[in-house]
């Protein structure tokens, strides 16, 4: 799966490490345009947030589980 935005795949990447070594499954398919109206800072700020919220939420269900 490739990305055509360095940010969202450094992005990706990096958290990829964290849901290999907590055993999640992460499947993606990113299309973002070549000019997107948000700034480099903040898509990272909104993409990181989501990711780590995501990661969080696994982790807690997992534990109850």
């Amino acid at each position: 799966m490739g990305i055509n935005n360095k940010i969202m795949s450094s992005l990706i990447n990096y958290n990829m490490n964290k849901m290999t070594k907590n055993s999640i499954v992460f499947e993606y398919d990113i299309d973002l345009p070549t000019e997107i109206h948000v700034s480099d800072v903040d898509m990272t700020i909104i993409m990181g947030n989501l990711l780590d919220n995501a990661i969080e939420a696994y982790l807690d269900v997992n534990k109850i589980a």
